[in-house]
């Protein structure tokens, strides 16, 4: 388990105290926003976890050269179901779609929460991504296409 108690558990103490250990590796990523751009690259981290020793992503941390800066306050999503935004870009950017445990943390600041997802690894992998096309895995901190010819 990546989280030390079950991601449905989370509180804003475990938030902090994970991004306190760990800087983004073959295991962890961090966004410091749910923006388009983010949501573009969902599938890649995301199957990347899944296809390799699973991880987990923590939307609302920013970082500098992949570690955590505090303070960490989370953000004010837009998107009124962020979990299930990222349910629908799974189930139409993955194939097979990956099993995936999602939670809202709130901060300390009214109106802002952290969008904690954990993928675990798969059985079902690869992962693929872009029409079927593309298959990524963690390789150190980077997202690499894994070509299998």
């Amino acid at each position: 388990m990546l989280f030390l108690k079950p991601i449905a558990d989370l509180a804003l103490e475990d938030i902090e105290e994970f991004c306190k250990r760990f800087r983004e590796n073959i295991r962890v990523e961090y966004k410091s926003t749910f923006d388009d751009n983010v949501k573009k690259k969902l599938p890649k981290v995301l199957s990347s976890f899944a296809n390799s020793y699973g991880g987990g992503l923590v939307i609302g941390v920013k970082t500098n050269s992949g570690v955590p800066v505090e303070p960490f306050d989370g953000i004010a999503f837009v998107d009124p179901e962020p979990r299930l935004t990222v349910e629908n870009i799974c189930r139409s950017g993955i194939f097979p779609e990956p099993v995936m445990y999602q939670q809202l943390v709130p901060s300390r600041l009214p109106g802002s929460t952290f969008l904690v997802i954990q993928v675990n690894e798969s059985q079902k992998a690869p992962h693929a991504i872009e029409n079927s096309t593309q298959v990524y895995v963690r390789t150190g901190d980077l997202r690499q296409p894994h070509d299998p010819g």
